[in-house]
Order: structure tokens, then C-alpha cells, then sequence
């Protein structure tokens, strides 16, 4: 008679093990995806998976004999699943971490269910706030050390957000090689890093040789993270990448494992398997099994194409995935969510342009800002401040290199991440031109997108952000004259705005954001502001956030401008 048992590492279960089978018996447990026959003996292993035991169960019924270790792991796993469930169905949880207070309940939720089960996929829509969900997990596990990998222009964000909710300090990786390699070898306690430098930290083959380099070893080496924290983890779906291999190695060896992500690619399995490997290596362990027991795969002369999901495996997919993940959306939490977020992402000037932005200004006369007269008359050339940070080409076209468009790369990166999990997305500007330039290059990324701007005919300009509303058009740009007044753009599927340019006073911003924002018992949008660290674009913002101060544009600019004498660059 067939007999299920199990080999023990501790108190956790290793292999499942299938002996005793007569030769016919063996041969139908052989088929089953994942089975792995052993050398000597009629003798199958498979990974500890509860579903294994459950086909098992189905081939052979009552002649299989399931072994005492088995049945225990099995009643553990069924209670722990239904304990991580009962936590996720609540409306609260109780947390005993400072800060906790300051949460809403499906965020307090959020983090019970993240610390008790401590390799998790937190897939929650955009803006719910993952960050700080992640964060207070991490401290209810009391771990000294953190690591979290996001992408470059999030990194200002978490700095910021990890000494308001963990009362500690943070080291953000900045550009450069050199300072990212001291800033990691360094091993501080809680650690930022951007998927750069994973994706060169462990050995890999040049073009031109078949030596293996790793620029920053350290990352993998050495002590365990007690939490490593993965941001937008969608980005880990591809297992042959090279992030991807290190992220496996960093999360194989961290004592809690967090990924994060909003974009649903649960609906197709392949893209799935290996955020599951990163979680539960041990069940997850082939990705040709996974990907045969649940998509339907045909051979093409060239390689076996994934053309499909299993019909007859979706509920078990759904249910293993849902062991794995905790999702919720914003309709679901809307009388605890409040009606607008606000998050800041920022980038750095490459080097050419902070030394053009120095040259700039130092060439600006910068004296008597309080002087209203002077004011206006120092707006203009400010703007080329403004311009060099959106785009160099805008400032002067020639010279430049790609590595100079910082900011449009960062912009594009939000942007791509940003469509995954939304159906549309708002841009607002401050400049035509500008706007102009970020249609042509989200164009030619393949990106939809529509315009609405000052320069246009006012019947062109609602055409276009009806067709933006009514249609697949994914992007709308605009610049915030053109969309900040007597415009409704409050609709259930604009729930992401993004500020890739401020105005200088807090009203303009403020209508402009009245436009997104009315009947807001009905759904939330998530405001974004990108921003060149220590440029006049981060001054702009914090003036804005004055709003008790700065009440005209003269005064605006006047604090904006003592900002600059006082700034870094």
C-alpha cells in the first residue's frame, strides 16, 4: 500500500516522501507534476506542498497511508492559513508598536497580517499605503536590520518615511559608483537601495569575456537582513533576470521577506511563480512544474509557448495565491481611506547639469527678494532652473546626453509601473513646452496619451480630455492653466495624478487638484510630486506646503528664491 511520509528539518517538513508502491502504482505517482523518482527504490519525492498530498489523495484514495508527520504538518498548515485569513477579514487589528494609532484600521490590518506571517505579498492598490504598513511590521518583528529595494525615484520617500514611523535613521544608496559601494559595504542597520545595484550584486557574464563580475557583493554577503523589503516586487516576476537571481538570494537567506507591489499580474501564473519562489522556496522550488500544472503550454519548434491558464486549476491557483497575499482596493476601504494621498518621489541631476544649474545660478542676481518689483522680475530666468530640470534639450538642445535626462527617466519609470496597476494616469506641467515633450516621449515608449494645453483651441482641448476620459487613452498631460479651472475630471478611473512640474503659489496647485478631487465619498486619488533633490523644485514644493505663508505669487517666489541662495546646488 502506498505510504506518504515525511522528511523532517527541525519541526518543518522538507520532502514528502511516497514509498511501498507496486510498479503500477509507481507509475501513476510518477505522473503527477513535480514528482521527482529516486535512484534506488521504488521511492518518489515531491516538494511539502498541501496539494500534493491532496492529488495523492485523489490517485489513490483509500489504499494510501499518510504518516503521523504528515497529518500534524497538514493540521498546522490548515489552522495557520486559517488564522492569516481571519486576521486579513478583520476591519482592525490591535498593534502594540509607537505609531500604530496614526494608522486606519485596514492599514493596521495590513500589518497583523504581515508580521504573523513574515513572507508576504502585499498587493494593495496604489496608494493605500504599503510603505508604512511595511514599515511597522517590521517593527512589531523588532528587526534592527532593514533592507528595502525600490525603484531610484522612491528612494527620497523611504528615507523620509523611515524616521517619521520607525524613529530611526536611514542610508540611501545615491548615484555614483563609488558612493554606492561605500554606502553598502558599509552595512548599515536600515539600508535603501534601488534595483541597479541588485542587479550587479552577484556574478554575472560580460559581453566580451566569460568572466563574472559583482560590483556590490556586499548586498548578498555576510550577515542575514532580519527584513528585506522588495518595492513594486512585480519587477522580480522574470526569474532569468538578474535581479531577479539576486533578489532570490537575499530573500532565501532574510528572516522575513515583504513584497510590495500594486500591478495584478496574478492572472497569468508564469508571472506569479517566482514571487512564490521568493516567498516559499521549498514548495516553489521548479518553475517548469509550476508552470505545467497550471498553464497550458504548447511545443513550437522553437521553444514551449505558455498560450493559457488551466480552467480546471484556477481555484487551486486562487487558493494558494490568496495564502501568499493580501490584496485590497480602495473601494473596499473608503470609510477608512482618506480622500486624497500624497507621496513625493524625487531624482538627481546627472553631473553636467548640476554644474550648468551652478553656473545658472550664480549668473542670477538673487538680492531683495522680499522686493515684490524685483519678484517678477527674477521669475523668468528662474524658469531656467526649471527648464534644465525637466529637460536639457529644452534649455539648450545640443550637448546632451541621454544620461542628462534624469528626470525623464524617472518620469517614464513611474509612468510604467504607474499604468500596470491603474487604468489612466494625469500628468500636470507647468510649461508648454514641456508638456509637449512628455507626449512625444511617452509616444514613442508606445504609451497613449492626450493633451491639454494653454496653446490649444479651448473646443481641441475638451475633445481631447473627453476622448482621454471615454476612451483607451491611457495618459493625459496637461498643463495646469489649461486644466486648472472649470474642468471635472473626477471620475472613478482617474485615480493617479502626478505633479511633474508645481505652480509657485498653493491655490493654483490646490484647484488643480480640486479638479480630481469632488465626489470624493465615491473613490481617492493618489497625488505624486516628482522632484530634483536640492533643486528649485524641491523649494517650490516645500513653499507650497506653507500655505499659511505664502497667500501671492510675489511672496511664492521671494521664498523660493531665498531657498535657492540657501540650497545645495
Amino acid at each position: 500500500m502506498p505510504t506518504l511520509s515525511a522528511r523532517l528539518s527541525g519541526s518543518q517538513v522538507k520532502t514528502l516522501v511516497l514509498s511501498d508502491c507496486t510498479d503500477a502504482e509507481h507509475a501513476r505517482a510518477v505522473c503527477l507534476v513535480g514528482a521527482r523518482p529516486q535512484s534506488k527504490g521504488a521511492v518518489i519525492h515531491y516538494n511539502p506542498d498541501p496539494h500534493i498530498v491532496n492529488d495523492l489523495w485523489r490517485l489513490f484514495r483509500n489504499q494510501l497511508t499518510i504518516e503521523p508527520e504528515v497529518q500534524t504538518w497538514l493540521a498546522a498548515l490548515k489552522e495557520e492559513r486559517a488564522t492569516n485569513l481571519a486576521v486579513s477579514a478583520q476591519s482592525d487589528a490591535p498593534l502594540s508598536v509607537p505609531h500604530a494609532e496614526d494608522l486606519w484600521g485596514y492599514q493596521r490590518v495590513g500589518v497583523a497580517r504581515l508580521a504573523q506571517q513574515t513572507r508576504l505579498l502585499l498587493a494593495d492598490e496604489m496608494g493605500l499605503g504599503k510603505t508604512v504598513e511595511a514599515l511597522l511590521a517590521a517593527q512589531v518583528l523588532g528587526a534592527r536590520t532593514i533592507l528595502v529595494v525600490t525603484l531610484a525615484s522612491a528612494k527620497w520617500q523611504w528615507r523620509q518615511e523611515i524616521p517619521r514611523w520607525l524613529d530611526r535613521e536611514a542610508v540611501a544608496v545615491e548615484s555614483g559608483h563609488e558612493s554606492k559601494k561605500a554606502a553598502i559595504s558599509a552595512r548599515p542597520d536600515i539600508l535603501v537601495i534601488n534595483y541597479e545595484p541588485l542587479r550587479r550584486a552577484i556574478a554575472q557574464k560580460t559581453k566580451n569575456s566569460s568572466k563574472t563580475i559583482a560590483l556590490y557583493p556586499e548586498l548578498v554577503k555576510g550577515k542575514l537582513w532580519d527584513v528585506v523589503i522588495f518595492d513594486e516586487a512585480h519587477l522580480l516576476q522574470d526569474p532569468q533576470s538578474q535581479q531577479s537571481k539576486a533578489a532570490a538570494v537575499l530573500s532565501h537567506k532574510a528572516k522575513a521577506l515583504f513584497l510590495l507591489t500594486a500591478t495584478p499580474i496574478w492572472n497569468e501564473p508564469q508571472s506569479v511563480w517566482h514571487l512564490l519562489h521568493l516567498l516559499d522556496p521549498a514548495v516553489f522550488s521548479s518553475y517548469w512544474s509550476f508552470v505545467n500544472k497550471y498553464c497550458l503550454v504548447e511545443e513550437r519548434p522553437w521553444a514551449r509557448v505558455i498560450v493559457g491558464m488551466r480552467e480546471e486549476k484556477q481555484d487551486e491557483l486562487h487558493e494558494i495565491i490568496a495564502r501568499y497575499m493580501l490584496r485590497r482596493e480602495a473601494k473596499a476601504v473608503l470609510t477608512d481611506l482618506p480622500a486624497e494621498t500624497s507621496t513625493v518621489l524625487t531624482y538627481q541631476l546627472s553631473e553636467k547639469q548640476k554644474k550648468v544649474y551652478r553656473s545658472i545660478k550664480e549668473d542670477l542676481y538673487l538680492a531683495d527678494e522680499v522686493n515684490p518689483q524685483y519678484c517678477a522680475g527674477v521669475a523668468p530666468s528662474l524658469s531656467l532652473l526649471r527648464r534644465l530640470c525637466n529637460s536639457p534639450s529644452l534649455l539648450n538642445g545640443t550637448g546632451w546626453a541621454q544620461a542628462d535626462e534624469t528626470k525623464g527617466k524617472a518620469l517614464l519609470e513611474f509612468v510604467q509601473n504607474a499604468l500596470g496597476s491603474e487604468k489612466k494616469l494625469v500628468i500636470l506641467c507647468w510649461h508648454r513646452d514641456y508638456a509637449a515633450h512628455l507626449h512625444l516621449v511617452l509616444t514613442q515608449k508606445g504609451i497613449s496619451t492626450q493633451t491639454a494645453t494653454g496653446d490649444q483651441e479651448s473646443s481641441v482641448r475638451m475633445d481631447g480630455i473627453e476622448q482621454f476620459k471615454k476612451n483607451s487613452t491611457q495618459v493625459l498631460i496637461g498643463t495646469m492653466g489649461a486644466m486648472g479651472t472649470a474642468i471635472n475630471l473626477s471620475t472613478p478611473d482617474i485615480r493617479l495624478v502626478l505633479f511633474a512640474e508645481m505652480d509657485w503659489i498653493p491655490p493654483t496647485n490646490d484647484q488643480a487638484k480640486g479638479r480630481f478631487m469632488r465626489f470624493t465619498t465615491k473613490h481617492s486619488v493618489a497625488f505624486y510630486y516628482l522632484l530634483g533633490e536640492g533643486t528649485i523644485e524641491e523649494h517650490i514644493y516645500t513653499t507650497n506646503m506653507q500655505k499659511g505663508t505664502v497667500t501671492s505669487e510675489m511672496l511664492a517666489i521671494g521664498e523660493v528664491v531665498r531657498k535657492i541662495k540657501e540650497g545645495i546646488l
